[in-house]
């Protein structure tokens, strides 16, 4: 059969989709196996502080959320108690401008602290807590396998309720 003049032949569309499906393909295929991409090792989105009436032998806490940028910061910080984070953190701050950002409270017992959103996580190496109690202890943990956390802060020391863990 002949076509007019001025027609044109459907084989071309589907050429130029078929190379279209072809290079799409292959750009997703060359972002999976991505040697240079890493999953996410943060998961924590929203984060929930409670203090106890009788937190810190009724005394004030200073606690940092510490987000960690770098992998070879995270080793030296969590071998860190919160007495030695508390001590030496505005020097920390100063040699690692681009590899922590922190946030900080000084928390009173039976503070109601609403829920919030941790922003600023997604690329980093871990999320990490302070907590400055009067007791003996490291009062630090990890915060980044929690999807929903909340932290209870006690008499004493604190614990993680993990509403949600990945």
């Amino acid at each position: 059969m002949r076509r007019a003049a001025g027609e044109r032949s459907g084989g071309g569309r589907r050429v130029w989709r078929g190379l279209l499906a072809l290079a799409t393909v292959s750009w997703l295929a060359a972002c999976a196996l991505n040697p240079w991409h890493e999953p996410p090792t943060v998961f924590t989105k929203v984060v929930q502080i409670q203090v106890a009436a009788k937190a810190n032998l009724n005394q004030s806490i200073a606690f940092d959320l510490v987000i960690v940028k770098e992998k070879e910061l995270l080793e030296k910080l969590l071998a860190m108690s919160a007495r030695d984070w508390f001590d030496q953190r505005r020097q920390w701050k100063r040699d690692h401008p681009a590899g922590l950002s922190t946030w900080e409270w000084e928390l009173v017992p039976a503070q109601q602290v609403e829920p919030f959103r941790l922003g600023g996580a997604d690329d980093a190496a871990a999320v990490l807590i302070f907590a400055g109690y009067a007791t003996e202890g490291p009062h630090r943990a990890r915060l980044d396998p929690y999807e929903v956390v909340t932290i209870e802060l006690g008499e004493k020391g604190f614990e993680l309720r993990p509403v949600y863990k990945l």
